[in-house]
């Protein structure tokens, strides 16, 4: 099978959808997606046979009604005990564009990792078995990868696949040779990174100096252990295109969506 992989991250997920748009026939040359969080709902639409026009021009319009806030919402921003934004609205979009359509109905192999709650574990959905699973609603799939811990609330017990899995290429290239395929080829694409790193100075820190940059810290060596695996798996039939930007931008900053489609493409090879 030859993989097309696509992190999470938000708003910033935009420029993947730009560069798929921008490479149509990518989407005919893939017969396996897989995303995390907003990742997911890319690769749910290129494997569900949306076109990459389609996509692309959903997804901008959807993020403004995702993350805008009204005054009641900003002032929650200081409210340290719920979800910066209500559930409802990242809900309500995915409801519009995936309706009840169930995972058994997507015509390409697709895979999105979640995390499970109830039993404090990783959870992977793919349509490349006979599961009973197969029966669930691809939407409920997705907003449960796209309900980041502390942005929006869980989703069936569940969160965004991110907390272990932000380039899900390596859960995907396992979840596909598990169902007896072959992985031929695989294409990541980053969501967009900040060439302008944090100055960090935690040499002698507690909770107090880690609280603010440990999720980043994370998340970022998640990512990159991920491509260091991948490429040595794979060496050759691996490609990871990455998408980055001089400033930091947070995963709901929407109104910068204009420097986040102009984030520069860089293209790493496998071995």
């Amino acid at each position: 099978m030859k993989l097309l992989s696509i992190d999470g991250g938000g708003v910033k997920a935009a420029r993947a959808a730009k560069y798929v748009q921008e490479y149509t026939s990518l989407l005919s040359a893939f017969d396996c997606f897989a995303g995390c969080s907003a990742g997911s709902i890319l690769a749910t639409s290129y494997a569900f046979g949306f076109s990459a026009e389609y996509v692309y021009k959903s997804f901008l319009e959807f993020i403004p009604q995702i993350f805008a806030q009204n005054t009641y919402e900003r002032i929650q921003d200081y409210n340290i005990f719920e979800p910066k934004y209500n559930s409802d609205k990242l809900k309500k979009a995915i409801d519009y564009i995936f309706k009840d359509v169930k995972l058994k109905d997507i015509k390409k192999g697709l895979i999105i990792p979640v995390f499970d709650l109830v039993n404090q574990k990783p959870k992977v959905y793919s349509n490349l078995g006979n599961k009973a699973e197969n029966d669930i609603r691809v939407a409920d799939i997705v907003i449960a990868s796209c309900s980041a811990p502390t942005y929006f609330s869980s989703h069936n017990n569940c969160v965004d696949g991110g907390v272990f899995a932000v380039n899900p290429s390596l859960i995907a290239w396992n979840d596909i040779l598990y169902h007896g395929y072959t992985v031929d080829y695989v294409l990541s694409l980053s969501s967009v990174i900040s060439l302008k790193k944090k100055e960090l100075r935690l040499s002698n820190a507690g909770i107090a100096q880690y609280a603010p940059v440990i999720i980043d810290l994370l998340l970022d060596s998640n990512v990159d252990i991920t491509h260091y695996c991948m490429s040595n798996i794979l060496r050759a039939n691996y490609k990871r295109v990455c998408f980055a930007v001089d400033e930091q931008i947070a995963m709901d900053e929407y109104k910068k969506i204009d420097c986040i489609l102009k984030a520069k493409e860089t293209t790493l090879f496998g071995g």
